[in-house]
Protein backbone atom coordinates (compact mmCIF):
# COMPACT_ATOMS: atom_id res chain seq x y z
CA UNK A 1 0.00 0.00 0.00
CA UNK A 2 1.34 3.55 -0.89
CA UNK A 3 1.59 5.53 2.00
CA UNK A 4 1.01 8.54 -0.33
CA UNK A 5 -2.76 7.21 -0.78
CA UNK A 6 -6.05 5.87 0.77
CA UNK A 7 -7.51 2.75 0.60
CA UNK A 8 -11.07 2.73 0.53
CA UNK A 9 -12.59 -0.93 0.71
CA UNK A 10 -15.70 -0.85 -1.84
CA UNK A 11 -16.20 -4.82 -1.41
CA UNK A 12 -15.02 -8.11 -0.71
CA UNK A 13 -13.11 -9.13 2.92
CA UNK A 14 -9.79 -8.15 3.80
CA UNK A 15 -7.92 -9.66 6.69
CA UNK A 16 -5.80 -6.93 8.47
CA UNK A 17 -3.10 -7.94 10.83
CA UNK A 18 0.69 -6.56 11.46
CA UNK A 19 3.96 -8.22 11.80
CA UNK A 20 5.54 -7.55 15.35
CA UNK A 21 8.70 -7.49 15.57
CA UNK A 22 9.45 -11.18 17.02
CA UNK A 23 8.24 -12.13 13.43
CA UNK A 24 4.40 -13.02 15.02
CA UNK A 25 1.58 -12.04 13.47
CA UNK A 26 -1.38 -10.14 15.19
CA UNK A 27 -5.11 -10.29 13.51
CA UNK A 28 -6.66 -6.99 14.14
CA UNK A 29 -9.40 -7.48 12.46
CA UNK A 30 -11.91 -8.42 9.36
CA UNK A 31 -13.27 -5.86 7.19
CA UNK A 32 -16.21 -6.54 5.08
CA UNK A 33 -18.18 -3.87 2.81
CA UNK A 34 -17.39 -0.46 2.95
CA UNK A 35 -14.14 0.62 4.90
CA UNK A 36 -11.05 2.71 5.31
CA UNK A 37 -8.42 0.56 5.19
CA UNK A 38 -5.05 3.23 5.41
CA UNK A 39 -6.32 4.95 8.51
CA UNK A 40 -6.24 1.41 10.26
CA UNK A 41 -2.60 1.49 8.79
CA UNK A 42 -1.45 5.59 9.97
CA UNK A 43 -3.28 4.30 13.11
CA UNK A 44 -0.76 1.43 13.32
CA UNK A 45 2.43 3.10 11.67
CA UNK A 46 2.46 4.90 14.77
CA UNK A 47 3.28 1.78 16.75
CA UNK A 48 5.89 -0.49 17.89
CA UNK A 49 4.41 -3.23 15.08
CA UNK A 50 7.20 -3.80 11.67
CA UNK A 51 4.38 -3.61 9.19
CA UNK A 52 1.03 -3.76 8.74
CA UNK A 53 -0.09 -6.76 5.80
CA UNK A 54 -3.80 -6.37 4.40
CA UNK A 55 -4.98 -9.99 2.71
CA UNK A 56 -8.04 -10.59 0.65
CA UNK A 57 -10.21 -13.03 2.01
CA UNK A 58 -12.79 -13.14 -0.47
CA UNK A 59 -12.75 -14.51 -3.82
CA UNK A 60 -12.50 -11.06 -5.15
CA UNK A 61 -12.07 -7.34 -3.50
CA UNK A 62 -12.52 -4.03 -4.66
CA UNK A 63 -11.14 -0.55 -3.56
CA UNK A 64 -11.21 2.77 -3.88
CA UNK A 65 -7.87 5.33 -4.10
CA UNK A 66 -7.68 8.78 -3.25
CA UNK A 67 -4.40 10.65 -2.50
CA UNK A 68 -3.70 11.41 0.96
CA UNK A 69 -3.87 15.71 0.38
CA UNK A 70 -6.70 15.44 -1.96
CA UNK A 71 -8.58 13.56 0.49
CA UNK A 72 -7.52 15.45 4.24
CA UNK A 73 -8.57 18.73 2.27
CA UNK A 74 -12.12 17.45 1.51
CA UNK A 75 -11.76 16.39 5.40
CA UNK A 76 -10.95 19.86 6.23
CA UNK A 77 -13.54 21.58 4.05
CA UNK A 78 -15.78 19.37 4.84
CA UNK A 79 -17.78 19.37 8.14
CA UNK A 80 -19.70 15.92 7.73
CA UNK A 81 -16.97 14.10 6.46
CA UNK A 82 -14.65 15.47 9.10
CA UNK A 83 -17.52 14.22 11.18
CA UNK A 84 -17.45 10.63 9.62
CA UNK A 85 -13.64 10.16 9.62
CA UNK A 86 -14.06 11.52 13.55
CA UNK A 87 -16.90 8.71 14.06
CA UNK A 88 -14.68 5.98 12.29
CA UNK A 89 -11.82 6.54 14.52
CA UNK A 90 -13.90 6.44 17.74
CA UNK A 91 -16.15 3.71 16.47
CA UNK A 92 -13.29 1.34 15.55
CA UNK A 93 -11.74 1.72 19.07
CA UNK A 94 -14.55 1.04 20.73
CA UNK A 95 -15.14 -2.09 18.72
CA UNK A 96 -11.40 -3.24 19.87
CA UNK A 97 -11.71 -2.19 23.56
CA UNK A 98 -14.75 -4.31 22.99
CA UNK A 99 -13.55 -7.09 21.56
CA UNK A 100 -9.98 -7.06 24.10
CA UNK A 101 -12.53 -6.92 27.05
CA UNK A 102 -14.24 -10.26 25.86
CA UNK A 103 -10.59 -11.94 25.31
CA UNK A 104 -9.45 -11.17 28.75
CA UNK A 105 -12.55 -11.55 30.41
CA UNK A 106 -12.75 -15.09 29.14
CA UNK A 107 -10.80 -18.09 29.90
CA UNK A 108 -9.11 -19.82 26.14
CA UNK A 109 -12.54 -21.63 25.38
CA UNK A 110 -14.25 -18.59 25.94
CA UNK A 111 -11.68 -16.17 23.85
CA UNK A 112 -12.54 -18.12 21.12
CA UNK A 113 -16.38 -18.23 21.42
CA UNK A 114 -16.09 -14.38 21.58
CA UNK A 115 -14.37 -14.46 18.75
CA UNK A 116 -16.70 -16.75 17.03
CA UNK A 117 -19.75 -14.26 18.23
CA UNK A 118 -17.84 -11.14 16.66
CA UNK A 119 -17.88 -13.00 13.58
CA UNK A 120 -21.48 -14.11 13.29
CA UNK A 121 -22.05 -10.49 13.78
CA UNK A 122 -19.90 -8.87 10.70
CA UNK A 123 -20.77 -12.09 8.50
CA UNK A 124 -23.68 -13.91 9.39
Amino acid sequence: MNEENIYILKDGVVKVSVFMLDGREFNITYLKGFDVISMIKDAVNKSDFSSLLIRVESDEASFYRIQKELFMGFVKENPKLREYVNSYYLKKLSETISRQELMAMNGKNGAVCAFLHYLVSIFG
